[in-house]
């Protein structure tokens, strides 16, 4: 996408698996992604993963290995893109 006098930057929606048993191959779809363009990105949509346990609503934990596994697929999609 070009806005005027703004450069190019790229959008990308995304819905992830709601399997937790497939969040790891979520989270290589998001670094492939992230790899793609040198172009600013914008990427929204419904990971189906929280960053912290204190954005989790509900009853049911999420798994420290989905919280910390997401937290480190955007850190790296952040550093390394």
């Amino acid at each position: 996408m070009t806005e005027n006098n703004k450069g190019k930057w790229r959008l990308t929606g995304y819905y992830s698996f709601l399997e937790h048993s497939r969040r790891k191959d979520a989270w290589q779809i998001l670094r492939q992604l992230s790899h793609v363009s040198d172009f600013p990105w914008c990427i929204l949509g419904d990971f189906n993963d929280i960053l912290s346990s204190s954005d989790k609503k509900g009853r049911n934990e999420r798994a420290n290995w989905l919280i910390n596994g997401f937290r480190r697929v955007v850190l790296d999609v952040i550093l390394f893109s």
